[in-house]
């Protein structure tokens, strides 16, 4: 059975024209209940500053011959709206990308 990793990871986020940031993305498993649930927290800072915190809990379900996925995300953004706006796109971009390979 594979095992979630968490890990560190950084990323470069376009701030403004002129200046990009390097983000510290921090994910922590919380509970890992294997066929069930992972709940973890992220915090995402740079420069030492927090940017954004979040809690998620996503839970496998049994549906027919496959898995139902849900995934809830409760996000705080100390830095402003385009936080929670990237924040959306990175997760709705790591579902689409579940879904290509599980098809």
């Amino acid at each position: 059975m594979t095992k979630p990793i968490f890990a560190r990871a950084a990323s470069i986020c376009s701030a403004t024209a002129t200046k990009a940031t390097r983000n510290i993305v921090e994910p922590k498993p919380i509970t890992i209940v294997p066929n069930g649930r992972i709940i973890s927290s992220e915090v995402v800072e740079a420069q030492s500053r927090q940017l954004l915190i979040s809690v998620s809990a996503t839970t496998f379900e049994p549906k027919g011959a496959g898995t139902k996925v849900v995934v809830t995300v409760q996000l705080t953004s100390l830095a402003g709206e385009d936080m929670l706006t990237g924040a959306k796109f990175g997760h709705n971009a790591s579902l689409d990308n579940l879904v290509k390979v599980m098809q």
